[in-house]
């Protein structure tokens, strides 16, 4: 049963990983997992291939981001509880395109877009993660 719920924008900035995902792996999953040891462990889910597929095509709203308001690292922060990936891989262009990281086959097209206001903008919050 799908359940409705109304898209919100959020910055780049605002969205974290979720640090509790079972695809991190038992060992690797807390909610004291720092933002960049997440996206560390997930350098390998090919994040550039759905980098480069973002420089081509964009972030379309059917692609919307599941989110779920709780704390977080002494904070009450957006966390992706479906979307991960995806969010992931907009980081890593972000963060190309500051300088601050370096990836293979997104290196041949120009990251001077910023991903912080842009294509990653579209989310559906929910108030627990229960319904999700």
């Amino acid at each position: 049963m799908a359940v409705h719920q109304d898209l919100q924008r959020a910055r780049l900035e605002e969205l974290f990983l979720d640090p509790t995902n079972p695809r991190l792996g038992r060992r690797n999953t807390g909610r004291e997992v720092s933002q960049d040891r997440v996206l560390e462990l997930m350098r390998a889910w090919s994040l550039e291939e759905l980098a480069v597929s973002f420089m081509e095509s964009g972030f379309w709203p059917q692609e919307a981001l599941v989110v779920h308001r709780e704390e977080l690292y002494g904070e009450h922060r957006l966390v992706v509880v479906e979307g991960n990936r995806r969010l992931a891989a907009l980081t890593l262009l972000e963060r190309r395109r500051r300088g601050l990281t370096a990836l293979g086959e997104v290196a041949r097209y120009r990251t001077d877009k910023d991903c912080s206001r842009g294509p990653l903008r579209v989310c559906a919050v929910y108030a627990r993660r229960r319904p999700i």
